[in-house]
């Protein structure tokens, strides 16, 4: 039976002397297609003597084996190349295709990147290629930046769009050792949920509030930088600073410190991991989170004064990523993504942060705010943005129907801190995470789950006649957070006094009087081992779980006729929690409880 999926090309093997085996190994899969024909997408050819007939053409030399081959059944003649050595098997795909076409991609650091989009598109050309990428890996740098790291030091940026094999324009972006998973619509069920629930007419005829809408908080903390920003809403940042400057008070005191280390830029460097540990909120880049199913967005935003082109980004404890290159990967998924027409975008954006700004609480200036708002107007289409129609109505009283066109596009709602009247923006009244008048909300400032519940019940029964954002968040404790940075402060003396020690008088004289900092300042932070009961917030998130999951957890605890039914869900780590559904997909339990809440509320 001819063989219509592959045809070997060369295939060469040995080390100094090289045996052409080409005509063996297309024999070699012709009976493999015989034995299953059409049922088989992946050609394997154990590396042996045996398979390859032949008799040892150098004995006791380790022999390499290399095949080019072309896919009949795809419409590009371009040949793929498989390589391995004596015990090796060689796997050779030649199903499916990723099928991706007006690929762009781009890799680097801020205001600085190399385009690799001629090497990204090779790699998805080969079908053996992996669908996940992990970006700043070894393997990825060896694939697209010719194995080096093109800026040191500093954390980089991938971005990607193409065209899927269905037609619809696709956008990611991730930071360095961050995965990215590509390929069929079963990698993310939930990406147009709201686009399927639109089928049912009843769907359309819900108000916002009856739409639970799955939510991240703090979503910009996916990518945290090395510089430490003052953060009013971190009870524990504030002491943790005063720490480090007192900390740093003492060593600059120390004679001949200067001569080894900037105490400064060294304490600093001490706390950025462990800040980074109890500051970051969730793992996956806005895009990703878009097409997970997360409906909901928390951005705080931080004017960055060494930017001055493009001031305003994301922070918690630490600096995080430009705000625009968020807003634009949402605008991208509303606007240029025709499958995904009908999805509801919610975003608050405040918590508005300036440490320059002294004079003003280290708030922003009304000038800032108006750049903030024109920087806004500029990266969202207008079209695709849900603005107050002044018709007098809560925007949670206005349907599905009226948000999105009776489902023909997607639309994004824009809830702003001090929003400007007769704007695209709603006023932050209608911000859960700020406890705006308009919603129910509360933030449990708690690391217990127990308290937590018991808070997030309270709320739920107390204001019925407003929509109610469930927070299933935890607040670490102080006391915890300030012990585990003085810690790295003690283990960076540790390591620093390691080798001082070797240098005599001097570095001898440093390294002890380092130490009595430790026994004299530090030790009075740490606590016994035994005290700590989670190293950072995701640990802390995942005591929520403990002995049961995100559905029963939700259900026993807040699906009751005296509470009022969710209309947002934010969580910490929603990556943590997943469920298989009914298409045996594995999918985000957040987000599929927020379907079955608004499902439920389409057949009540």
């Amino acid at each position: 039976m001819a063989n219509p999926l592959i045809r070997v090309n060369s295939a060469l093997y040995g080390a100094d002397t090289i045996t052409d085996v080409t005509a063996t190994i297309q024999t070699y899969f012709d009976q493999q297609f015989a034995d299953s024909p059409g049922n088989i997408s992946t050609f394997s050819f154990p590396i042996s003597l045996q398979n390859l007939q032949i008799p040892d053409p150098e004995p006791g030399v380790l022999k390499h084996l290399i095949i080019t081959y072309t896919i009949l059944a795809s419409s590009s003649a371009t040949p793929f190349v498989r390589a391995g050595h004596d015990g090796d098997t060689l796997l050779l795909t030649v199903a499916p295709l990723y099928g991706f076409t007006n690929i762009s991609a781009f890799y680097g650091a801020f205001g600085q990147a190399i385009d690799i989009t001629d090497k990204v598109t090779a790699y998805f050309a080969d079908p053996g290629s992996s669908n996940t990428l992990t970006i700043g890996s070894d393997a990825f740098w060896l694939a697209f930046t010719n194995g080096v790291d093109p800026y040191p030091g500093v954390q980089k940026f991938f971005y990607i769009s193409f065209t899927d094999a269905a037609g619809d324009s696709i956008r990611y972006s991730a930071v360095d050792f961050q995965s990215l998973t590509f390929g069929t619509d079963d990698a993310y069920p939930n990406k147009f949920w709201m686009n399927k629930l639109s089928a049912t007419p009843a769907f359309g005829n819900l108000k916002l509030s009856q739409i639970c809408l799955p939510a991240t908080h703090d979503t910009g903390t996916f990518i945290l930088q090395d510089k430490l920003i003052v953060d009013p809403d971190s009870p524990w940042m504030a002491q943790a600073m005063n720490i480090v400057q007192s900390f740093n008070d003492q060593v600059n005191v120390i004679r001949y410190i200067s001569e080894f280390i900037n105490p400064v830029t060294w304490a600093a460097k001490a706390i950025y991991q462990t800040t980074r540990d109890f500051a970051t909120a969730t793992t996956s880049p806005v895009s990703k989170q878009m097409l997970d199913g997360i409906r909901c967005f928390d951005f705080r935003v931080y004017y960055n004064h060494d930017d001055p082109d493009n001031p305003f980004y994301t922070y918690h404890s630490l600096l995080g990523l430009p705000l625009v290159n968020a807003l634009s990967e949402i605008n991208a998924f509303a606007t240029y993504t025709p499958g995904s027409s009908g999805e509801i975008i919610y975003l608050t954006i405040g918590h508005y942060e300036d440490e320059q700004n002294k004079e003003g609480n280290y708030k922003f200036t009304e000038a800032q705010k108006d750049q903030l708002f024109q920087m806004i107007n500029k990266t969202m289409d207008a079209n695709h943005v849900f603005a107050p129609p002044g018709d007098g109505k809560s925007l949670f009283d206005h349907t599905y129907n009226d948000i999105t066109g009776s489902s023909t596009m997607s639309r994004v709602i824009l809830v702003v801190e001090d929003a400007p009247p007769a704007s695209i923006f709603w006023d932050s009244s209608y911000s859960p995470v700020d406890q705006g008048s308009m919603v129910a909300s509360a933030y449990s400032e708690t690391d217990k789950v127990a308290e937590m519940v018991s808070a997030q019940q309270q709320c739920a029964k107390g204001e019925t006649a407003k929509p109610f954002a469930l927070s299933i968040s935890l607040m670490p404790d102080k006391k915890i957070v300030i012990s585990q940075i003085a810690s790295s402060l003690k283990t960076t003396i540790v390591v620093t006094c390691a080798w001082l020690v070797l240098i005599p008088v001097i570095g001898i004289s440093v390294s002890a009087a380092l130490m009595a900092i430790v026994t004299s300042y530090l030790a009075g932070f740490i606590l016994e081992e035994t005290s700590i009961k989670y190293k950072s917030l995701r640990s802390l998130a995942g005591t929520v779980f403990a002995g049961t999951d995100l559905k029963t957890f939700i259900e026993i605890n807040f699906i009751n006729p005296e509470y009022k039914v969710p209309s947002f869900i934010y969580m910490d780590f929603y990556e943590d929690a997943t469920e298989t559904n009914a298409d045996g997909n594995t999918v985000y339990s957040l987000v599929e409880e927020a379907k079955k809440i608004t499902q439920a509320a389409i057949h009540p």
